[in-house]
């Protein structure tokens, strides 16, 4: 009933891979190890839990940074994708949120936005069976933008042939952003107030966005 709720008036459904569609983060940690080790480093178990997530690049940014190494970026990228990919029957679908996915499958647009790359992500899907769910696949690769950036989440829209409004809530601690997915064949964000540029707030609320995304208003302004 209250995922009824969430979804009642929703014209789509982005939904995050990894963590949210897929738990991979044990193939990953594994991966990123062997990955790596491949140029001399060691990664703790530990470091990686807590980061678990990040962008290819933004990952090895803070790697370099507690190691003190200077990667071969190329080497270990493709010692971590052939490491995963080996391991790749290892993945599980996370049921809870992959049964909302079949269960709209028809009823509404649905797309996955990904800070991953497609050669990672799109193979996670599919031996999953999960690829066939979705309208749109957007990974790292279409967009160049990773996470907490929106541009994965816009394209996602774009890709459903749909626009959105961003209205941002006041308050002390922090900006949370619901958003309205409409039928409007429509590829650019609606700015408010009257076409107005979308001020930092909003842009920060929307760069929020994580994980499963019921697209829809709560009709407060």
């Amino acid at each position: 009933m209250k995922l009824e709720r969430a979804l009642y008036g929703a014209k789509a459904i982005i939904f995050d891979c990894d963590g949210t569609l897929v738990d991979s983060a044990p193939v990953y940690g594994k991966a990123w190890a062997a990955g790596f080790a491949s140029v001399g480093g060691r990664m703790a178990e530990d470091w990686y839990r807590i980061r678990s997530g990040l962008s290819e690049h933004i990952l090895m940014d803070a790697f370099e940074k507690v190691s003190g190494l200077k990667l071969d970026r190329e080497q270990v990228i493709a010692h971590m994708r052939n490491a995963y990919l080996e391991n790749i029957g290892a993945l599980s679908e996370i049921s809870m949120i992959a049964s909302i996915a079949r269960k709209n499958v028809g009823r509404l647009a649905m797309a996955v936005a990904s800070g991953g790359p497609a050669a990672i992500v799109v193979p996670s899907l599919r031996h999953l069976k999960l690829d066939t769910l979705f309208d749109a696949i957007i990974t790292l690769d279409d967009v160049g933008v990773p996470k907490p950036a929106p541009n994965l989440f816009i394209e996602a829209a774009r890709r459903c042939n749909i626009w959105f409004e961003a209205q941002a809530l006041q308050g002390p601690q922090r900006a949370r952003t619901l958003v309205r997915l409409n039928g409007h064949r429509r590829s650019h964000l609606h700015l408010r107030p009257g076409g107005q540029p979308m001020d930092r707030r909003v842009m920060r609320a929307l760069s929020s966005c994580r994980g499963l995304s019921a697209c829809r208003a709560e009709g407060l302004a």
